[in-house]
């Protein structure tokens, strides 16, 4: 029994547990240092939003071998007008150290009412995967208080081209 004591209270054997906490911390912080080899995520800009300003919307499939063919489900977002910008793309991306092969597919997203607009999650989906990303809520704002026209649209440049033949 004292030499039980005596390990607990550092008297013997000190190497032994000092070695045994330093190997238990490596492994903690190398497990939770590691990448996912794969996952989905999604982003949008601008990050707060008028109602009825368009927001790119974007998702984004990281894997870290050669993409499978897969596909987004098209979100379903409630309150708002979804258009998709153009064909999925695929690009090399290195991250924390890691290689990834990145499909990403953009929207464009125009909320319709100002407030919170839940973005659900996006998902990837193949013969053999089925992989989901993390919800996000879109704060949207309303209409300045200081427009009164009836008429909105926001924009950052807005230009019109009118061209005339003379007969």
């Amino acid at each position: 029994m004292n030499d039980f004591f005596d390990f607990i209270f550092f008297k013997k054997r000190k190497p032994l547990l000092i070695y045994f906490i330093a190997l238990f911390f490596s492994i903690t912080i190398n497990s939770q240092a590691r990448e996912p080899e794969l996952f989905v995520e999604s982003v949008y800009s601008p990050e707060i939003p008028y109602v009825q300003q368009a927001v790119r919307y974007t998702l984004r499939f990281w894997r870290d071998s050669h993409l499978q063919q897969g596909y987004f489900l098209t979100p379903d977002i409630p309150d708002t007008i979804l258009l998709e910008d153009e064909e999925n793309k695929i690009r090399q991306v290195k991250r924390n150290g890691r290689e990834y092969e990145v499909l990403e597919q953009q929207y464009f997203l125009i909320p319709q009412k100002s407030g919170e607009i839940k973005l659900p999650e996006p998902v990837f989906s193949s013969s053999k995967l089925f992989v989901k990303g993390k919800t996000l809520t879109l704060k949207v704002k309303p209409r300045p208080q200081s427009f009164s026209q009836k008429n909105w649209l926001i924009a950052k440049a807005i230009s019109i081209e009118q061209k005339w033949t003379i007969p």
